[in-house]
């Protein structure tokens, strides 16, 4: 029999309420090759409704092999290894579901449904498998506090709560560094120094703000340079610098400006790089996201 006739049959025998002739239909699509994913799903849930569960399986595991991205053959899926009790395969493909999914204003309503429903499993099980791993992990925990800590965070990136940052240079990328988001406090012995310096520091930087012309733009137009617009920040006075250095050079006059600054950076193992420059943004300032410098 033609394809389009079986599938017509099978969507009549579907609005009829006719489990029996939809598997029938569907079934004979699928036997001739001719069944899509969505028609898989039709004859799955004319198995399931017949009672019979093995045919219900294969009919869906066959729409995933058609598509592996189908939101509601995943959905359907994770929802059939729930029932049998592997959370960690459920879990993953409620996962790909969502991750699959289109815009929620570009799904119809009942599948936007299934994607919300997906996410907040995703969620659930995710909880579930933090607590069993803690549980499991209580009695065995290092009493070293920085072993402990560094611990700690590999299972926040573990359990999503944070992310995993690496080095991502534009220019030169110096390999086997360690991957540190945050240095410790203890590392720097000269830290303390500075930090006991902020407000002098920050009275310098706050006469310097009332003055409208004492900060140029950070990102500057150069004649050697492609012409670069940077989001419009290219020579913006709303991302600025007022230099202490500039290029790797002390600029004398602005320094004499910030004696206390300066004396406060006089213990500082600055590393001094040629070209290279700090900034300030002004309070509600967009700039491009960007690693390192921008403004060559």
């Amino acid at each position: 029999m033609d394809s389009h006739i079986l599938s017509q049959t099978g969507v009549e025998a579907l609005k009829r309420g006719d489990a029996k002739g939809v598997r029938a239909a569907f079934e004979a699509l699928v036997d001739a090759g001719r069944a899509d994913a969505s028609e898989c799903l039709a004859l799955m849930a004319a198995c399931r409704a017949t009672g019979d569960q093995a045919g219900s399986r294969r009919a869906l595991e066959r729409a995933l092999v058609m598509e592996p991205q189908n939101v509601r053959a995943l959905t359907l899926m994770a929802d059939e290894l729930l029932r049998e009790g592997d959370e960690r395969a459920a879990a993953a493909y409620y996962l790909s579901a969502v991750k699959s999914a289109p815009p929620r204003e570009a799904m119809p309503a009942d599948l936007a449904d299934e994607v919300a429903g997906a996410e907040l499993m995703c969620v659930r099980l995710a909880d579930a498998f933090e607590t069993v791993v803690r549980r499991h992990l209580r009695p065995v925990r290092s009493p070293d506090s920085v072993a402990s800590a560094r611990f700690s965070q590999s299972l926040e990136i573990l359990f999503g709560r944070k992310n995993r940052y690496a080095q991502a240079p534009r220019y030169y990328f110096f390999r086997s560094l360690p991957v540190i988001e945050f240095f410790d406090h203890a590392q720097f012995p000269w830290l303390s120094a500075l930090e006991a310096a902020t407000a002098a520091i920050r009275g310098e930087v706050l006469e310097l703000l009332k003055e409208g012309g004492a900060f140029r733009p950070y990102v500057e137009g150069y004649a050697n340079r492609p012409h670069n617009p940077q989001d419009g920040m290219l020579n913006n006075p709303d991302w600025s610098a007022f230099y202490l250095w500039k290029q790797g050079r002390l600029i004398e006059e602005n320094a004499a400006r910030c004696p206390q600054t300066m004396r406060a950076l006089r213990e500082v193992p600055l590393g001094v790089m040629p070209n290279r420059s700090p900034s300030v943004l002004r309070p509600g300032a967009h700039i491009p996201a960007h690693n390192g410098m921008v403004n060559t």
